[in-house]
């Protein structure tokens, strides 16, 4: 493809080498144009309202799928309030967004409209629906007179259930995913000013939007120096080039320069909090082993085989020195993978840092395809049947990603549920249940921040830089435990598998006694409230499937290695002591539980226990004694209640003897 602003038609490299307009033109002009320019906007709007009106049918209440999404709110909120990037009122000032432009947009909005839900779906599924406008401008670009493939490819992106998906869910990731394209349409149309803007934006809406900027760096070079066709080297003038430059320069340091002041990096917060240290060879083969299953799936499994096409056609162009029209999307994915492989290569929830990837994935996946047919077609030019194939087999990868799409319209429901029954109700209970002066630690602050209305102190380092800095550390409880009793902190909101105030009784619990994420809310004593060690924590999450199998050996293995690290951890021989009933070792049995009830007095689940023990062996008198402390300390517990019912109702049977 050429890049000659000075020249109005360029090769077609899909098809042959017929001429082609640069941009889409026509097209754009004609009525039919105009009319897929709006379908093209209008399908975003509908699937994403279509999800959004299942979930909240499902629900009957709106939220979103990630606790993150309220961190956004909550400097926007600030910001448009105290004109302060701060996340409580105007203190907390910190470079702890990062999307720093999504978070202005969203301050903006604040002043349209306060309701939070509304502007973060609008928001977000504009972007999608711009985004998706976008893509297929992208495409006209590329295949000039093919409008039916140039639609097929959008429809593929449009009804990509995870892009659907984050559209929904109050993320920065569709207006990232909008700019990326965006970029990669101005650069393919030689708009190379405005691209500048575009790529210091893409900065300030994601650091690793820096993968995209080298990859136009070293596509220009690519195309400039490499290939050998001199008509298809990039001919932009030096002079745009510098201009460019200097504008993303300017805008880059204008980040820069925000982080410095803010938090004295260049970078915002949640890139310590983030980054890995000691990232061992097997952390990443594994992370790439989980993109490579990310991308195999429904129908990205059927994208898999044109993304394989695409890159074999273009390494066998790369070693003729041809141009590749797919070699900007080439090197932006090597680019981005290689950072989050050696610096991030932790696969999140839903894989959302890899969402990014999807139009472009798509994009190589379907142009390798498409390459294909167009060679079979050219090579058998008396066969014109290929074209059909081709149209077909496009239309049968639609007709998967809608059926894809509907298959998982219970995904954002479901994940919206699942949040606002840990996040969101922990934050309400917080508001209605503490002080104004009080001081939360946590780390999910999303939520919390936003609706407690308290001061947050962030554990997980994305506001609070100082912890970020020893969030590696091996004696990292022990540093938190110090800050936060520095920081005058006056209640935890952890979720148990991330740290754990030990030997204390919760205030508030949700969701109840699932078995995983459970939030739980602790009042933090300073000189008695202490959190439980990485190592200690890590272990007790592991013994879950002993306990259910009701493996004696391996609870009671697993249990003497934490009772070695932390012998003051009363859960550790509650758990021993039920691996010694499994076993039948009724002395050892008591001797743990008892030792549990010593270290933590107000542990009601080990009365529970103890009292059913008694039960057992028929000491109905000491049995009452034991249910009846716990229900002290628990008087609504059910279980706590019916045992002591039975042992009264065993109690009378016997004096009637």
């Amino acid at each position: 493809m050429s890049f000659n602003k000075k020249s109005d038609k360029i090769p077609d490299h899909s098809s042959g080498n017929e001429p082609v307009h640069k941009e889409e033109g026509s097209v754009s002009n004609s009525k039919s144009g105009i009319f897929f320019y709006i379908l093209i906007m209008l399908l975003p709007l509908a699937a994403a309202f279509y999800y959004g009106y299942n979930a909240f049918r499902e629900n009957g209440f709106l939220s979103f799928p990630l606790d993150d999404s309220w961190i956004h709110l909550t400097f926007a909120r600030n910001l448009a309030e105290y004109f302060s990037f701060s996340y409580f009122k105007n203190e907390a000032v910190t470079a702890g967004s990062t999307s720093p432009l999504y978070t202005i947009i969203v301050a903006i909005g604040f002043f349209i409209t306060d309701n939070e839900m509304i502007l973060s779906y609008v928001l977000g599924v504009s972007f999608f629906a711009l985004a998706s406008l976008y893509f297929y401008k992208l495409n006209l670009n590329e295949y000039r007179n093919e409008i039916v493939v140039c639609l097929l490819f959008s429809l593929v992106f449009i009804f990509d259930y995870w892009i659907v998906f984050i559209s929904l869910s109050g993320m920065e990731t569709t207006l990232f995913i909008f700019m990326l394209i965006l970029g990669a349409y101005l650069y393919k149309t030689g708009k190379l000013i405005p691209l500048g803007i575009v790529s210091g934006l893409i900065l300030w809406t994601r650091p690793d939007g820096i993968a995209f900027i080298a990859a136009v760096i070293i596509d220009i070079i690519f195309n400039r120096y490499f290939i050998k066709d001199k008509t298809n080297k990039s001919s932009y003038s030096s002079k745009e080039i510098y201009t460019a430059s200097a504008i993303f320069l300017i805008i880059a340091g204008l980040y820069f320069g925000m982080n410095l002041y803010l938090s004295g990096t260049i970078l915002p917060n949640t890139y310590k909090a983030k980054v890995y240290t000691n990232i061992g060879m097997d952390q990443r083969i594994t992370y790439l082993k989980n993109v490579w299953s990310y991308f195999t799936v429904d129908i990205y499994k059927l994208l898999m085989p044109g993304l394989i096409l695409s890159l074999i056609l273009f390494v066998r162009k790369v070693l003729k020195r041809e141009h590749s029209s797919n070699s900007l999307y080439i090197f932006f994915v090597i680019f981005f993978l290689f950072i989050h492989v050696m610096k991030i290569p932790a696969f999140t929830r839903f894989g959302r840092y890899l969402m990014p990837l999807i139009p472009f994935y798509i994009l190589i996946s379907l142009s390798g395809y498409k390459e294909i047919f167009g060679m079979l077609s050219d090579h058998f030019k008396k066969i014109p049947v290929f074209r059909y194939v081709m149209i077909t087999v496009f239309g049968a990868v639609i007709s998967f990603n809608v059926y894809y799409f509907q298959l998982y319209k219970s995904i954002v429901s479901s994940e919206d549920k699942y949040i606002y029954n840990r996040q969101v109700k922990t934050a309400k209970w917080l508001n209605g249940n503490t002080e104004k002066s009080d001081v939360i630690a946590a780390h999910d602050i999303g939520a919390i921040g936003y609706y407690s209305g308290r001061k947050i102190v962030d554990v997980a380092g994305l506001i609070t830089p100082e912890l970020g800095e020893h969030l590696n550390d091996e004696n990292y409880s022990d540093y938190m435990t110090d800050y936060m009793e520095d920081k005058g902190v006056t209640y935890t909101a952890f979720l148990r598998e991330w740290y754990v105030i030990k030997n204390q009784k919760p205030v508030y619990m949700t969701p109840g006694n699932e078995n995983r994420e459970v939030m739980i809310v602790t009042k933090f004593i300073p000189g008695k409230s202490e959190v439980l060690s990485r190592k200690v924590n890590s272990l007790m999450m592991s013994v879950t499937g002993y306990l259910e199998k009701k493996q004696g050996d391996s609870i009671i293995s697993l249990m003497n290695e934490v009772i070695e690290t932390d012998p003051e951890y009363s859960l550790a021989y509650y758990y021993r002591s039920y691996g010694h009933l499994v076993n039948y070792e009724n002395e050892k049995y008591e001797a743990d539980i008892l030792k549990s009830i010593e270290l933590y007095p107000e542990f009601a689940e080990a009365y529970l226990s103890y009292g059913g023990y008694l039960m057992g062996i028929r000491n109905f008198d000491k049995a009452k004694e034991v249910i009846q402390k716990g229900l002290e300390i628990d008087p609504y517990n059910k279980l706590l209640k019916t045992n002591l019912k039975a042992i009264e109702d065993q109690i009378k049977a016997q004096v009637l003897k």
